[in-house]
């Protein structure tokens, strides 16, 4: 991989994911992306091969409805016989929590309404977290790593228990996905629950019970951590709940956060709902001279491989 990374200077490095090493990197442009490069035993695993051809597949054919919020701009390719993905994202300040409530519930409110999106392909985020949310320069909020797991898509237990002291985020991840049970959309309820109470109260720590939920949250949080995928609310339920208790707080939920093109996937209180019409014109100008992703610099990751 020597020839590109002498092609975007290293910034930072970052801790070794599950499928591949990742950089902060600066191409020719100035600008700063976050470039991933898949482990050399990749052609010797044909799961993982399947799954990043379907994370690519993904990317090309489903963009266009899933940016701006699941996918910044990216390009992939390949080179030196290993796939690599670049996207145009730099952590930025304000991702850790706590935040304010009203912040904290509209930012998973955004991230709830693009993975029912993503669910509608039949695709699995499975890794919601905090290491998976940022913001680009213009201050876009994205959450990364989506499309490459389908449903029912399964690690065996013992290579989760490899990789969980490489992977920062494992105590999000829902205790199913953790002893290695076939993903369903529900897992990605419990990302979203596990975000949500970081950045209201601080960590959820599985099997510890808090001190004390904040005021008027117990109901979601609970319906959203539920260790039993059975009991646990589903995406369009637990969307719902949260609305209803944004709603209770006054906390606005407005149409505007959310792509103009996007439909309705929860039934919610017509009060949560305030469409904002200035905010909507600007989001869909903001849309319109948003910038094409570069062409990518090597051959597409080649089918079968």
């Amino acid at each position: 991989m020597s020839s590109l990374l002498r092609a975007y200077p290293i910034r930072q490095s970052l801790p070794p994911g599950p499928l591949g090493q990742g950089y902060f990197v600066r191409d020719a442009s100035g600008r700063v992306g976050r470039l991933k490069i898949g482990y050399p035993f990749w052609a010797q695993e044909p799961a993982l091969a399947r799954a990043f051809e379907a994370y690519m597949r993904t990317l090309r054919a489903g963009a266009g409805m899933l940016q701006p919020v699941l996918y910044p701009p990216v390009y992939s390719g390949q080179v030196e016989a290993r796939p690599f993905v670049m996207d145009y994202w730099y952590p930025r300040a304000g991702v850790s929590g706590p935040l304010a409530p009203s912040i904290a519930v509209a930012w998973i409110w955004v991230f709830g309404h693009a993975l029912a999106r993503l669910h509608a392909l039949g695709l699995v985020h499975g890794g919601v977290g905090r290491s998976n949310v940022g913001q680009d320069s213009n201050g876009q909020l994205h959450l990364l790593d989506a499309g490459w797991r389908p449903a029912a898509f399964a690690r065996p237990k013992e290579v989760m228990d490899h990789l969980a002291p490489r992977l920062p985020y494992m105590d999000s991840l829902a205790p199913e996905v953790r002893q290695g049970y076939p993903l369903t959309f529900k897992a990605d309820v419990y990302g979203l629950a596990h975000l949500l109470h970081e950045w209201l109260v601080g960590p959820f720590r599985a099997g510890v019970q808090p001190a004390t939920f904040p005021p008027g949250w117990e109901e979601v949080l609970r319906a959203g951590l539920e260790p039993d995928p059975e009991v646990r609310a589903d995406l369009p339920l637990w969307l719902s709940l949260l609305a209803e208790q944004a709603h209770a707080q006054g906390i606005r939920l407005e149409a505007s956060l959310l792509p103009a093109d996007w439909d309705a996937v929860v039934s919610l209180p017509p009060a949560a709902i305030k469409p904002s019409p200035q905010a909507a014109r600007s989001a869909e100008g903001a849309a319109e001279a948003a910038p094409s992703a570069p062409a990518p610099e090597a051959a597409p990751f080649a089918e079968g491989a």
